[in-house]
């Protein structure tokens, strides 16, 4: 709804949706929603194609290290430099050949181990649909852009990749344009070796970039025990909270309600549409009023029952915890 909105301002809009929600939304407004890894739609990333610079060889180089490490907690110095060397030879290489692949060879005669963990990206392998494309489908140039990472959102060593690449790419983009991103399950999302440690100032940097960045979750449990909430916290101005009929001591404890906000969660009705709305010491409970707009409420309300699920995508994950 607050995406609609925003819309009478004219900012670019980038949506990754964790929840298969916003493609009805995002199609409405004539937008591009990408599918990563869809078998019928041929939507598939490539990182390295990106352009040869500094910061993209440097982005790919953790990058490759947490396709075979999400955490990169096993990783020493070797592998690192082995990695660096990799890239600078796939750099030399032309468009076409630079994939997966070539650096599963590569690591071959290197590292046999390090081999074997990468097969799962190219070829045959588990993954190998999602960053062997021949083109990549992150195309950023269109003004509204939906991303669909919903098949992934619960498998860490898909999410930390994909995830990070796109995040990569949106931060890049920037250049000062009025611009919105809404990122679901956001603490999934930015968890990961590349945003996590530098959260913090990756969000103010949104801001001086003039983006509005709205973190969502619906899993407030999984959120509440994520390091990196003690970094997101302190950035976010406005809060708002659904109702919830058994609210955990997260909201407390981690999203820093006080004992009278966290009573309001349970006694504030769903069927209305309740919702509390926080920004510094201020709150209040208000309702959102969605009268005469019955013809839309179905685009609005990113329901995956009302979006055209014969995608070709595997069955939602089931998310835990509650609305938040």
């Amino acid at each position: 709804f607050i995406a609609a909105q925003a819309r009478k301002y004219q900012p670019r809009l980038w949506y990754v949706d964790a929840l298969r929600g916003a493609g009805q939304l995002i199609n409405t407004l004539g937008g591009t929603y990408v599918q990563p890894g869809n078998p019928r739609g041929g939507m598939g990333f490539n990182p390295l194609l990106m352009e040869d610079n500094n910061p993209n060889r440097e982005f790919l180089t953790l990058w490759l290290i947490m396709l075979i490490d999400p955490h990169g907690a096993n990783v020493n110095d070797a592998t690192i430099q082995g990695f660096k060397g990799i890239i600078d030879q796939i750099y030399k290489l032309p468009p076409e050949h630079r994939n997966l692949q070539s650096i599963g060879q590569a690591l071959g005669a290197q590292n046999p181990a390090l081999a074997e963990k990468f097969s799962q990206w190219y070829g045959s392998g588990k993954y190998a649909n999602l960053f062997t494309a021949p083109e990549d489908a992150l195309t950023l140039e269109t003004d509204t852009l939906g991303i669909d990472v919903s098949a992934y959102i619960n498998d860490v060593n898909a999410i930390v990749p994909l995830a990070s690449y796109i995040l990569h790419r949106m931060t890049n983009q920037l250049d000062g344009r009025k611009s919105m991103l809404v990122l679901d399950e956001a603490w999934r999302l930015l968890d990961n070796p590349i945003f996590g440690p530098r959260v913090q100032h990756w969000l103010e940097y949104l801001r001086t970039q003039n983006t509005a960045c709205f973190l969502t979750t619906e899993d407030v449990d999984d959120a509440g025990q994520r390091q990196i909430s003690k970094a997101i916290m302190p950035q976010l101005a406005t809060q708002i909270y659904l109702p919830h009929p058994y609210p955990d001591s997260a909201y407390i404890n981690v999203f820093g309600l006080t004992e009278e906000e966290f009573g309001y969660l349970s006694m504030m009705n769903a069927e209305e549409r309740h919702f509390l709305l926080k920004r510094g010491n201020e709150t209040i409970v208000a309702e959102l009023d969605l009268g005469g707009l019955d013809d839309i409420i179905g685009v609005l309300s990113g329901q995956s029952s009302d979006t055209v699920m014969d995608d070709g995508m595997p069955p939602l994950p089931t998310m835990g915890g509650a609305t938040g």
